[in-house]
Formats: C-alpha cells, structure tokens, sequence
C-alpha cells in the first residue's frame, strides 16, 4: 500500500484529502508544519508528498530541499501560489507535479497515480510479495544513503501485521536481489544496505 504524507496547515483540506485519498486505498499520513513533516517524513517513509508552500514555520520550498536530500521520493506541490517564479523554483527543485487550489480531487488523484506509476517503472517489474516490495520503497527512498538493518526492522512486517525478525530480513533481501538485481542493493557489511539505480 502506497504511502501518502499530506503537508498542510489547512486542517479542512487535510481532512478532505485524507478521505478522497484513503477511498483510493492510499495509507495516509499529515503534518501541519515543516518541522513536523521532515521528523514525520523519515519515520514513515512515504511514496509521496503533497506539499504546501507556505506553511507555519518555514517555506515548503525548504522541506523539499530536505526530501530531495534524502531520496528521490515523488513531491507534488499543492498551492494557492500560481506566480510562475514559484512554479519554476518548485519544478528546478526537483518537484514532481505543481498542482493550485483550487484543485479538482479527481484530478489531483489521476496525476498522484500516473506519478507513483512512472516512479514503479524505475526498477525491473516483478511479482514482488509485501515485505519485498515495502523493502524496495524504504530503500528506494532512501537513495544512496546508507539504512540500518535496526531501521528495516522496524518499518518492516509481514502480511498478518507481525514483526519482520533479522533472519527473515536478510532472505528477503536475498530474494529481492535476485528478482530486481543484485547490483541495486549494496551491502555495507556489519551495517545495513544502500540503494544505487
């Protein structure tokens, strides 16, 4: 299930969004600063940002700095701003899509699918069971960056909603390589692994 966090201060839009979204079967998460969103951000993971740009404490502009830092995790900024130096910075920025309020639902939710769509189409298509495919987007998402066997232990679980426990994981990893190749994942040996397109 995709991951969406919805960075918002508009508490009635969040909720307006958090049902349209989870209708479409989307696990949904929402921060109502910029703070709050980067420290949601790294626990959760998520496969897509909704992305305000003026928020409470600091510009949306900055927490897509900190994303893009991270990984290449899809951002689409959703806005009242439509000065076309904004959309400009946010798409040099490195954003996936520049949506402004108002925003018909229906087709805020044919772009978010068509996105995470292409974004699936980066790595080879094959049958992938559910921890191997949230082990690839935790990965995925943390392009090049190293992430702790401790970290994929604790964001993983199986089907039944049960802890992934270590010997589980390094089978899993071993399958994942072998379906999408074993070039993607590098082991950093005593650590834990690191994504590489």
């Amino acid at each position: 299930m995709s991951r969406i966090l919805i960075v918002e201060d508009d508490t009635a839009m969040v909720f307006g969004l958090k049902f349209a979204l989870e209708k479409e079967n989307f696990e949904v998460f929402s921060a109502g600063s910029a703070k709050q969103a980067i420290k949601l951000f790294e626990e959760i993971l998520p496969s897509l940002v909704l992305l305000d740009l003026g928020l409470p404490d600091l510009s949306g502009f900055e927490v897509c700095k900190f994303i893009k830092q991270k990984g290449d995790v899809p951002i689409v900024f959703l806005t009242a701003v439509d000065e076309e130096k904004e959309i400009v910075n946010a798409f040099e920025m490195g954003a996936n899509d520049y949506v402004t309020k108002p925003f018909r639902v229906g087709e805020l939710m044919a772009r978010i699918k068509a996105i995470l769509k292409r974004n699936e189409k980066q790595v080879p298509e094959k049958s992938l069971t559910a921890i191997e495919s949230r082990l690839l987007e935790i990965l995925r998402a943390n392009k090049n960056q190293v992430v702790t066997r401790n970290i994929l232990l604790e964001k993983l679980w199986d089907c039944k909603g049960n802890f992934v426990d270590d010997n589980t994981l390094s089978v899993n990893i071993k399958r994942l390589r072998e379906k999408i190749g074993a070039e993607h994942i590098i082991t950093i040996r005593g650590i834990g692994y690191r994504w590489k397109d």
